[in-house]
């Protein structure tokens, strides 16, 4: 049902799209309004026929999850960018609260934006002075609950009709569907994704004065048992027991930890390149560093492993240097951690240790090994290597797709970007078309 609802959707969004953006000049303004009509009605149908899907799948215990590590600042920097304008051309005000700094927790990044964006597009839209407010809390009681709390100072909901709100298609009354619209989908989806997020949804309203719904997860994901409501603050939770490690990756733990040096975390600014020096031996770490300058890149220095990841969603660095043998947390598991996070596993890890490690660090996804303690000689191969990684650009793009006027549209899509694309129908020619000498 998916492939056939979302296939004919393809070529509309994709050919209205270059239609509205009047390459050659030659429609006129009503042309290109009537265009942008077209896809922005096929943009709503796709979200509607996403919505419709995703609760059959919920309600047939079809949805799967990928609890994976999230930092918050991902989060909130994506919904600022999305909903701050449109808040801005509506004259409300949007407004992302945090005391906290940012931290990493286990959950499916996704769904956790389906949700919140869902709440947030609902206050906005109910919302014609004032402002909405996202405020991100760790329960002090209890560390291991986040709450996510979405306020508006809109029309509000009476307490008899708030239960309504989280089901499907439904409005407090008609009048309001009548100004506003109705609620859709976004709601009841929301309340089931928080359940299967091990979460709950908490709603407060008052007439004529605003709302508020709260997201409270735990931190840790599937790995505790699910927020009870009830007892916020302060939950009780049952771990559940890790499966046992194999030893070789405890074997690279450092016993000793030391000061964190001077870096370039402070002066990052965007549009910086960084490079993620994750090393303890102080002295080779700042001969990395200054290394990292004199190329002009800008160097974060993390000394023990635990660190790893957060520096790594934080700073986006485009190149990592790590160590295997490190405090706390090894290289083995601080690489797993990397590649594991869809926003992590793209970055080229180079491998640097005494230890001789280099199928197994190829195996497991670095890009490169080199020993200690030669491997300074070896540093400016691996900027070399980066700046190629990062310079690289793709020259073509292989189109499999058995409709021949979808793959031409896309392929015509993608000629607007300067890509050129070859197109097949079959997989077997895909992969001779894969394997022919460029």
């Amino acid at each position: 049902m998916s492939h056939e609802l979302r296939t004919p959707l393809n070529s509309i969004l994709l050919l209205s799209r270059l239609l509205s953006e009047n390459n050659n000049k030659s429609m006129n303004n009503e042309e290109v309004e009537f265009a942008k009509v077209i896809q922005s009605s096929g943009n709503s149908l796709l979200g509607l026929i996403d919505e419709i899907l995703d609760l059959s799948k919920i309600e047939a215990g079809k949805m799967e999850l990928e609890f994976l590590d999230v930092s918050t600042k991902e989060i909130t920097d994506t919904l600022w960018d999305l909903f701050n304008l449109v808040a801005k051309e509506k004259g409300i005000e949007f407004e992302i609260i945090s005391k906290e700094a940012p931290i990493v927790i286990k959950t499916d990044k996704m769904r956790l934006e389906q949700i919140l964006k869902n709440l947030i597009s609902n206050a906005i839209k109910f919302t014609e002075k004032g402002k909405v407010s996202l405020e991100i809390k760790i329960d002090t009681d209890d560390d291991k609950i986040i709450c996510f709390i979405v306020k508006d100072t809109g029309i509000g909901i009476p307490l008899e009709k708030q239960p309504l709100v989280f089901e499907a298609f439904q409005q407090a009354d008609g009048s309001t569907k009548r100004k506003y619209g109705g609620t859709g989908l976004g709601l009841s989806i929301s309340r089931e994704l928080a359940k299967l997020l091990r979460g709950e949804i908490i709603l407060h309203s008052k007439v004529n004065e605003g709302s508020s719904f709260t997201l409270c997860l735990p931190v840790f994901g599937s790995a505790y048992n699910k927020v009870n409501v009830e007892k916020i603050p302060p939950t009780d939770f049952t771990e559940i027991e890790p499966e046992q490690e194999p030893v070789a990756t405890k074997k690279y733990i450092s016993p000793i930890i030391p000061d964190e040096i001077e870096d370039d975390r402070n002066a990052v600014k965007e549009g910086d390149k960084v490079i993620l020096i994750i090393e303890d031996d102080v002295n080779f770490a700042k001969s990395l560093l200054a290394f990292a300058n004199k190329k002009g890149y800008k160097a974060v220095v993390a000394v023990r492993g635990d660190h790893a990841l957060n520096f790594a969603l934080l700073y986006k660095p485009v190149g990592i240097l790590l160590d295997i043998e490190l405090p706390v947390k090894s290289g083995w598991e601080v690489l797993e951690e990397l590649k594991n996070n869809l926003e992590t596993k793209h970055i080229p890890v180079h491998i640097m240790s005494s230890h001789k490690l280099k199928q197994e660090s190829l195996l497991k996804g670095a890009v490169d090994f080199l020993d200690k303690p030669v491997a300074f000689d070896k540093i400016p191969e691996v900027f070399l290597r980066i700046e190629h990684i990062i310079n690289k650009e793709a020259q073509k793009v292989l189109i499999i797709e058995d409709n021949p006027k979808h793959a031409k549209a896309l392929a015509f899509f993608l000629e607007t970007y300067n890509i050129n694309s070859e197109i097949k129908s079959e997989v077997s020619d895909g992969i001779q078309a894969l394997n022919k000498k460029k």
